[in-house]
């Protein structure tokens, strides 16, 4: 009975750890179910034998660093997964939101395409991090610049919206979603948030 034990015990811990959706050992995407959470180019980027010629040719300029902005994805993912009950927690919080802002800086100071529309996911999710740790001012603008990449980039009108009804400014925020309406005016998105104001 006891050498069962012996056995079954690390297949529990692999299964627990597997099916947790949160791996924090480290910034890169490692496992297969962290792959699954990111978009394939990274898969590509990261592993061999995934396609790296055909989603290097789709980004040039940016190719040789997105392994930087893959990591900042997973960490924003980590940091998605904790909700801090002790000051550990909040360290971790902060720790992986600090590491999604580090490496989109690494992607603006290396990359040499910065008009191509990944940059408007990339500023958008920095934003995010940016309104996580407090720097509210300086997420505007960030999900500005993600609008100067690609004005027809809901997700940066959606995460403007919110930030500014929860800065109080109700007014900019319907300004905004309407500024979002008048470039993409079948956005179900953005014609639901403007109907919550």
């Amino acid at each position: 009975m006891h050498t069962r034990m012996i056995r079954i015990r690390p297949l529990i811990t692999v299964l627990v750890i597997l099916y947790s959706g949160a791996s924090f050992s480290g910034e890169y995407p490692e496992t297969e179910i962290d792959f699954r959470k990111l978009p394939k180019y990274c898969r590509a980027k990261l592993q061999q034998g995934y396609g790296e010629q055909n989603a290097a040719s789709r980004m040039p300029g940016i190719w040789g660093h997105i392994h930087h902005y893959c990591a900042a994805m997973h960490s924003f993912q980590h940091s998605s997964n904790i909700f801090p009950s002790n000051q550990k927690e909040q360290q971790d919080k902060k720790y992986f939101l600090g590491r999604v802002v580090d490496n989109i800086d690494y992607m603006e100071e290396h990359s040499t395409n910065k008009n191509h529309p990944i940059f408007a996911e990339m500023y958008n999710l920095k934003g995010n991090s940016m309104v996580e740790l407090g720097d509210k001012s300086g997420a505007i603008g960030y999900f500005e610049k993600a609008l100067s990449v690609n004005i027809k980039y809901t997700p940066a009108y959606k995460s403007l919206a919110n930030l500014y009804v929860k800065l109080g400014q109700t007014d900019m925020a319907r300004q905004t979603l309407d500024k979002g309406l008048e470039q993409i005016p079948n956005s179900g998105v953005l014609k639901r948030a403007r109907q919550e104001l």
